[in-house]
């Protein structure tokens, strides 16, 4: 079942504010989650720490997506291309944690109506 954009966001856009206000958003990384079905969801979450778990479900991916492209497409956006993200093996599977500095990004956006 497909979501419309705006539903999207506004179910995407609580769980980053919830994210920031537990001071989990320090980094955003990719995991699984488990699913209303009881199986593994593919995610994109937050981490308080470089290496640490998934602490904060930000949104779930479809299982085809690649989670490590859409980090990758995330980090564009936020880093303005001028950094890599740093990457960690968690011994399953590689995982990306992206720095979030959610305060110089919130302060250097570009203003688009």
């Amino acid at each position: 079942m497909g979501y419309s954009a705006k539903k999207r966001c506004e179910q995407v856009s609580p769980r980053f504010q919830e994210a920031y206000d537990k001071g989990t958003l320090n980094y955003m990384t990719n995991g699984t989650w488990k699913g209303k079905n009881g199986k593994d969801q593919p995610v994109i979450c937050a981490a308080s720490v470089l290496g640490g778990d998934c602490e904060t479900l930000l949104f779930t991916l479809r299982h085809k997506d690649d989670s490590q492209k859409i980090l990758a497409q995330l980090n564009e956006i936020i880093q303005d291309n001028s950094s890599k993200p740093a990457r960690h093996d968690s011994g399953v599977s590689d995982q990306i944690y992206i720095k979030v500095d959610l305060e110089d990004f919130l302060r250097n956006a570009p203003d688009k109506e």
